[in-house]
């Protein structure tokens, strides 16, 4: 076998090798995205012959309706304060770059304080049911034990706006704003 022939083998053998691996991730691929959608199907609408449905996540007690009508908060530093079923309905901010964030215990209940590092034009965001909520400065939120009704107090050119077209809530500013939410049976 002359050295022309040995290499038209030997590229001949390597283009088969590499379509064959094509060929495999191919379907790994396609046996990926499948296994993908099916589990998300699966996530969604839970099974019905053997009893095992997926639950929604377990409420940690009573919660009011106060803050379920879409609406933006705005102030420099805001405090929310409401049972241990404030973990569930609170979104909190994860920006390590921009905001310190602290967590303690104390003699009122877990506290967690997000504070801006002053990096310029940073906000502190989280959500509340469906509020919005804003802070140019600090946020705290303080999970107290018990039932205790929920409490957000925003200070410092404070403003709430109801972000909802049709409602017919006011718009409310204020040096000091404070909404309380009473716990619903």
């Amino acid at each position: 076998m002359t050295s022309k022939k040995v290499t038209s083998k030997i590229g001949h053998n390597a283009m088969n090798g590499s379509q064959r691996i094509r060929r495999t991730l191919r379907f790994s691929g396609l046996v990926l995205v499948a296994c993908a959608l099916s589990l998300t199907a699966a996530c969604q609408s839970g099974s019905d012959g053997d009893g095992t449905k997926l639950r929604r996540p377990r409420s940690e007690g009573r919660w009011t309706k106060a803050f379920l009508a879409p609406a933006l908060l705005f102030a420099e530093e805001i405090r929310i304060e409401g049972p241990p079923a404030l973990r569930s309905r609170l979104a909190l901010p994860q920006n390590g770059e921009s905001i310190h964030s602290v967590t303690k215990a104390t003699d009122n209940g877990l506290l967690h304080v997000f504070t801006l590092r002053g990096t310029e034009g940073a906000l502190i965001q989280a959500h509340l049911d469906r509020w919005q909520i804003v802070a140019t400065r600090r946020l705290q939120v303080l999970e107290r034990p018990g039932e205790t009704n929920a409490r957000i107090v925003a200070s410092g050119e404070a403003s709430w706006v109801p972000t909802e077209p049709d409602s017919a809530e006011p718009e409310r500013r204020g040096a000091e704003l404070t909404f309380v939410g009473e716990l619903i049976q």
